[in-house]
């Protein structure tokens, strides 16, 4: 909300006018609007058609067998291309920063 403050033109007094702003309900809406077509558009929402619950049965209480595969971890000899690094020392001319005393002035 903003709010604005003029002057009474009769008695010169100051008069804030208050300015409702709906910017975020407005917002608000148009966010739910556009949820709700998506959800529909992708078939999360079904308006048409019977609604049933999907049927499921459970027999004996145990968990199915299934025959799975099986995960085998190690090493093996390979030769591969290894990069070598080395480091030298050079001697070279580097960036140097001092400081020189300013001469003695006599004031």
């Amino acid at each position: 909300m903003a709010d604005e403050i003029r002057r009474d033109p009769a008695t010169g007094e100051a008069v804030v006018v208050k300015r409702g702003g709906n910017t975020g309900l407005i917002i608000a809406i148009l966010l739910l609007l556009a949820l709700v077509a998506l959800a529909y558009f992708t078939g999360l929402i079904n308006v048409g058609g019977k609604l049933e619950a999907p049927k499921v049965s459970v027999t004996g209480g145990e968990v199915p067998k299934v025959t799975t595969g099986e995960i085998v971890a190690g090493t093996t000899k390979q030769t591969v291309d290894v990069p070598k690094v080395e480091t030298t020392k050079k001697e070279i001319d580097v960036p140097a920063i001092g400081i020189k005393k300013a001469p003695a002035t006599n004031n």
